[in-house]
């Protein structure tokens, strides 16, 4: 796996200064994933207080970060192509052979991934959707509920979701230092949050690795 460029890591690292709040949160949920189920459903909560150019800037960042594009890997397109077939909209998100991911819409949007039947969760309130998806995606394959690689994609999704918290609480102490007028503080909360970022961003490659998304 190629690590993210010191590029990309500084312009998301940047643009989440400049984000409010939860704000970032948002700007972390996917806007578009190349995939039929994917693109039926995934839509990013609106990024407010920011200028159209943070915006775009914040999606390139993304975009880039996915590198989901139309020069992808053969094999992830066959993937793709063969769950066309078995994915089917439903009231509450989509229904992928023998799962559901369950859209949960508010302020922050979530996914929890639940058998057709609805007598077993797997996961509930994940704030990525490619960890969704990869789930769902190694269950349909006929990995055991308690593989490895199950734990993987939750402890992985739990871990970028921490790291992202930590950025937004990191931006926060550096803004009441910078206000304080504590030049040392401040600078020990930026890089603080770079690090956290830097973090949240791996933890997205390892997911989308896992997802099938990312070879």
């Amino acid at each position: 796996m190629n690590p993210p460029s010191k590029q990309e890591v500084d312009q998301m690292a940047n643009l989440m200064r400049i984000l409010e709040g939860k704000s970032a949160v948002e700007a972390a949920i996917p806007e578009s994933v190349a995939s039929t189920q994917a693109a039926a459903i995934t839509t990013p909560n609106p990024v407010t207080g920011t200028a159209q150019q943070d915006k775009e800037a914040m999606k390139n960042v993304l975009m880039a970060l996915r590198n989901v594009t139309e020069s992808a890997d053969p094999e992830i397109q066959d993937e793709e192509v063969r769950e066309a077939f078995v994915t089917e909209r439903t009231e509450r998100g989509v229904r992928i052979d023998a799962w559901e991911i369950i859209v949960n819409e508010g302020k922050t949007k979530t996914y929890d991934v639940v058998s057709t039947s609805g007598d077993t969760v797997i996961a509930k309130d994940l704030y990525v959707y490619e960890a969704a998806l990869g789930l769902v995606r190694r269950l349909n394959e006929g990995v055991a509920i308690n593989d490895k690689r199950i734990a993987q994609v939750l402890k992985l999704e739990e871990n970028f979701a921490r790291n992202r918290d930590n950025a937004v609480a990191f931006k926060e102490s550096y803004r009441r230092a910078e206000a304080a007028g504590d030049s040392r503080r401040a600078a020990i909360a930026e890089d603080r949050q770079e690090a956290s970022v830097r973090q949240a961003v791996s933890d997205m490659e390892e997911i989308l690795k896992l997802a099938g998304l990312r070879h």
